[in-house]
């Protein structure tokens, strides 16, 4: 351990800290409007339509984009503008709607990218969350009620259905996987079992895809011709559920994923954080070399909430780092919750130890092996290996 300590002094990473950025789910500051020209009040209010799609997107919350207080940035949505282009319709869309309808049909669709950093500010100057790129998946068992015939959604199986609740999600900026349903997933679930609600059923079945959240969706029409939609989320040992009815399904789907990702977006966002909650003092143990360190540093990195990382304590076997964050302790580990490159340290000790290598805060090195300080850190997690 002693040569990764020479190795941070001479390289300097003690002394520079590390500035964020990671990607999961892309795209987030993308939007595609349908528009019949390039006529430019056309295109502004596009670019009004569009701003509004992102940041429901951005925050994780469906309510944000009817705010009283975003009107001003609206009327000024082109300001956020980062680049657009227009795209032509593909031709099978085309003729796939006018089967529908006799109306005059977009012919082209104007692509826009909002500009990241312009947008972020804004929100957070008035206290709305920004969602990071890094998000939860979710699992979707997904039963239909076909005149008492009940079967389910899947990768396996073309539907309205799939396709609405697929391209919804990524309307949403939630990352969503169906089941296989090959021999194994068929032998461990039944439709029974999520029509009736079996979580213990459901739990285990969902076991192998390693997601964050489970999504239990069921529909079915009624004697009136409507559609029902019941929605359950099972998320970190919670359940939530939700019905909806509509005459048409796209509408009796869509408010069951934005419940959903209104509630992982609350669950993994934080607003209105205290300066002093800022700081987060996070321990990882089992940082044996240099490599140990680099991947540590890289996965702390990619965690949205995270401005700045900064080595604070270095031991024999475990490193304590400063981070600045935007959500404080708790955004921090709902944030690490969503990897598997740590792991809780359940060892059953105080969080303030006695440590001989604090630096100091003028020269930013290791005070005196002789001189004991305690150090009382916020989240201690173990690396796995």
């Amino acid at each position: 351990m002693q040569k990764i300590i020479m190795l941070f002094v001479l390289t300097g990473l003690i002394l520079s800290p590390v500035t964020v950025s990671a990607e999961v789910v892309k795209n987030l500051y993308d939007i595609k409007i349908p528009v019949f020209s390039q006529d430019r009040k056309e295109r502004k209010e596009a670019i009004k339509t569009g701003l509004a799609s992102v940041l429901v997107k951005v925050t994780g919350r469906s309510a944000v984009s009817d705010l009283l207080e975003l009107e001003d940035v609206y009327r000024t949505a082109a300001q956020y503008v980062q680049q657009f282009r227009y795209l032509k319709m593909p031709k099978k869309n085309k003729s796939a709607v006018a089967e529908s309808t006799l109306e005059p049909l977009p012919n082209k669709k104007l692509w826009i990218r909002f500009n990241k950093k312009a947008v972020n500010k804004m929100l957070r100057q008035r206290n709305l969350p920004v969602w990071g790129q890094t998000r939860p998946s979710a699992l979707v068992w997904f039963v239909i009620d076909n005149n008492g015939r009940r079967e389910f959604i899947g990768n396996d199986r073309d539907s309205s259905f799939h396709e609405t609740i697929l391209n919804y999600s990524k309307a949403r900026g939630l990352p969503v996987r169906f089941p296989l349903m090959d021999l194994t997933d068929r032998v461990n679930i039944k439709t029974s079992d999520i029509w009736a609600g079996f979580d213990g059923t459901i739990l285990k079945a969902s076991e192998r895809y390693h997601t964050e959240a489970i999504i239990v969706g069921r529909a079915f029409k009624s004697f009136s011709g409507a559609w029902n939609t019941r929605w359950t989320l099972y998320l970190n040992g919670n359940k939530q559920s939700w019905e909806f009815q509509d005459n048409d399904i796209v509408a009796a789907l869509t408010p069951g994923i934005d419940q959903v990702t209104d509630n992982l977006s609350v669950r993994f966002t934080q607003v209105n954080i205290d300066q002093d909650n800022n700081q987060v003092l996070l321990k990882v143990t089992n940082i044996e070399d240099l490599a140990d360190y680099t991947r540590v540093v890289k996965y702390i990195s990619s965690i949205s909430s995270v401005i700045q990382i900064q080595p604070y304590v270095l031991n024999k076997d475990n490193v304590i780092f400063n981070l600045t964050t935007r959500s404080g302790r708790i955004g921090v580990a709902q944030s690490i919750s969503l990897g598997r490159l740590f792991v809780k340290d359940d060892v059953t000790v105080p969080n303030v130890e006695i440590d001989n290598s604090v630096p100091n805060e003028q020269t930013q090195q290791p005070a005196n092996e002789n001189v004991g300080v305690a150090i009382a850190y916020d989240l201690k997690y173990r690396l796995l290996k």
